[in-house]
């Protein structure tokens, strides 16, 4: 396994809240449905066919939601949002290098080539995809879609393997629909200030189905925000 992952970040961690809840093990917290994301997006509308792909919606970057007048807009499930930890949890995907411009095309490409090679994958623990945010670095931004797998016993030609190290998270479960999860994660930032959480930059947005014809709007999202400070990945070598 070598270490090849975000540098790290400076900032001033806040303290978590009183209720930080184990996850991974049980309950509305847990990764183990299949579970990520990238940077502020443009016009949703604009880019509608995107989110209506179900293959990537521009929210997976974790962009706000600011109201006309400059305040963020309160969130309807905002009281469902807690502090979690999680255990550490390998994917195993399609990785995505690439500047904002040319994430649009480059990741509903990675997601058709991830479903085309999803047997290729094994031993996944659950049949849920997920997308996450690695890093950004340059202009240029890393993003995975893939699945998680129990152990990296191989990593498929052009695949990548991660290893997220056992950390803690804002968690929010989503159940609207794939474009209002832009909303969510504006969300759990505001959440974050309110409550006096350091939010970083990593990020987990886990509900996409194996099967392209599925609805991904048929499946919860389990979405995750990390919290400073950050733990690096590790790529995962075989």
């Amino acid at each position: 396994m070598t270490g090849r992952g975000r540098a790290a970040r400076s900032a001033d961690p806040t303290e978590a809240p009183e209720d930080v809840v184990p996850a991974g093990r049980g309950g509305e917290g847990q990764i183990s449905r299949g579970r990520p994301s990238l940077p502020p997006a443009p016009s949703l509308a604009r880019h509608s066919s995107h989110i209506e792909t179900g293959r990537w919606h521009p929210t997976s970057l974790g962009c706000r939601s600011p109201d006309p007048r400059g305040r963020r807009r309160a969130h309807p499930s905002s009281r469902h949002m807690q502090i979690v930890e999680h255990d550490s949890f390998i994917v195993v995907g399609i990785p995505v290098r690439a500047t904002w411009n040319e994430l649009w095309q480059a990741v509903p490409t990675a997601w058709a080539q991830l479903r085309s090679r999803i047997g290729e994958i094994a031993p996944r623990a659950d049949d849920v995809l997920l997308d996450v945010s690695l890093e950004q670095d340059g202009g240029k931004y890393l993003q995975l879609v893939g699945a998680r797998v129990s152990k990296a016993e191989r990593v498929p030609e052009g695949m990548m393997a991660v290893e997220v190290p056992a950390q803690r998270y804002i968690h929010h479960r989503h159940t609207g629909s794939l474009p209002a999860i832009a909303e969510a994660f504006g969300a759990m930032y505001a959440w974050a200030e309110e409550q006096a959480v350091a939010a970083g930059s990593f990020k987990v947005d886990s509900g996409y189905p194996i099967e392209d014809g599925e609805s991904a709007d048929a499946l919860p999202h389990d979405l995750f925000v990390g919290v400073l400070p950050e733990t690096d990945w590790r790529e995962v070598r075989v």
